[in-house]
């Protein structure tokens, strides 16, 4: 017989980097065993961008034991249709067959197009009858073969097959992050999306995928800078990395939120000249080098940032007033954008809730110090769909 895995790979295809993260069973609690972020290239054109995803992914293949682990992976969140339900309480067999009903009215491709998969996420009391809400996600065959063929191209096959957008939340919930009566956004602003899953005492709500994300500010760096794309993403990471959490007070200010969409890039652009002057002039000291190099990044970055907390605003407004008419209680971001200095403050001042960044490991058992941990350690935020798809496939050890 074959040995049952004991530890469990979460592998996130990222659009600018591949992470994995890998998990085992300690006790009660699970042992971050390894971690990893292998880059896929902030210029590499969309044409050959599945072969620079293949190259980061066999990287990452050659360092952990996928063979021999339960191996999770993931489809982007606007690559899936996701649909909660509601049916008067019905036993399992009538259940199902009033949610292939449902799919098939609802789902804009015929079910033999689609894989399917559902849960009942809770059974709640309403004018004296018991109602099921069930999650239901569904996705194009055709999409989740290309994903599946990625891993099949370094010689792996994923044991189970998640959702970016569902994935923050086992995360979250992994680390004990959920509370009673309270009703969480979780926002995972990565490279070309953002996924947003309200969640109230640990139940999933509502999802909503944004096409915005941290390209945006790099595609903005590249035009109002006029520098190549490589060039504008090193700008934007080295200024994150260097002014997160040093200068978050300066940073709020300059972000703070006025004008959203091409109002805010027109302001921006005029105020491009004076931020730039100077800048070849060597003679110039450091501190105020630096000083002027922040203060373009940050100009450049405005209009993107603006129209991206925009856009979460309006998705918590629609969730509170035409949804559930509860409020949002707190906000967690994670992914590599959610470390960009003031956007946690500027986002709370507009959303006029607590922000707070994720530690995708807080409750874990993480030995630190461990060069297996390095890029974890340095790059949490980045790490939090990994985290949730490797404690997806803790329930299968």
């Amino acid at each position: 017989m074959f040995a049952k895995p004991k530890t469990v790979i979460g592998i996130d295809l990222g659009t600018h980097s591949v992470k994995a993260v890998q998990l085992s069973k300690f006790g009660g609690s699970a042992k971050v065993e390894k971690a990893a972020l292998v880059s896929i290239g902030a210029d590499i054109p969309e044409e050959k961008r599945t072969e620079a995803t293949i190259r980061a992914l066999r990287t990452i293949v050659t360092e952990f034991p996928a063979k021999k682990a339960v191996t999770v992976a993931a489809l982007a969140g606007q690559d899936t249709f996701i649909r909660y339900l509601r049916f008067p309480k019905m036993p399992p067999d009538e259940l199902r067959s009033s949610i292939e009903l449902e799919a098939d009215q609802n789902l804009p491709y015929d079910l033999n197009e689609v894989s399917m998969d559902s849960i009942v996420l809770e059974e709640i009391s309403e004018r004296n009858e018991t109602i099921m809400k069930v999650l239901l996600v569904a996705a194009k065959n055709e999409l989740i073969n290309q994903t599946l063929d990625v891993f099949r191209s370094v010689g792996i096959a994923p044991s189970v097959l998640g959702v970016t957008t569902l994935a923050i939340a086992d995360a979250f919930e992994l680390n004990g992050g959920f509370k009673q009566d309270e009703t969480v956004a979780l926002i995972n602003i990565g490279a070309s999306s953002t996924n947003i899953h309200f969640c109230r005492g640990g139940v999933s709500n509502f999802t909503r995928d944004i096409a915005r994300g941290g390209r945006d500010l790099t595609s903005t760096i590249q035009k109002l800078l006029k520098v190549d794309p490589a060039e504008a993403e090193r700008l934007k990471v080295s200024y994150a990395h260097a002014e997160f959490g040093k200068t978050a007070e300066n940073a709020l200010e300059d972000l703070e939120i006025g004008p959203i969409g091409d109002e805010a890039e027109d302001i921006a652009l005029q105020g491009k000249g004076a931020a730039a002057q100077d800048v070849d002039d060597t003679t110039e000291p450091m501190a105020e080098m630096k000083a002027d190099s922040n203060s373009r990044i940050v100009n450049a970055t405005r209009p993107a940032l603006s129209r991206l907390i925009g856009e979460i605003r309006r998705s918590i407004d629609y969730y509170e007033k035409q949804l559930y008419e509860k409020n949002v209680n707190r906000l967690v971001l994670s992914g590599g954008t959610a470390m960009f200095p003031g956007l946690d403050q500027s986002l709370a001042d507009a959303a006029g809730v607590p922000v707070e960044i994720v530690n995708p490991v807080q409750a874990l058992i993480v030995e630190e110090g461990s060069p297996e941990l390095k890029d974890l350690m340095e790059n949490r935020a980045q790490f939090n769909v990994a985290v949730g798809l490797a404690a997806r496939g803790m329930e299968e050890l």
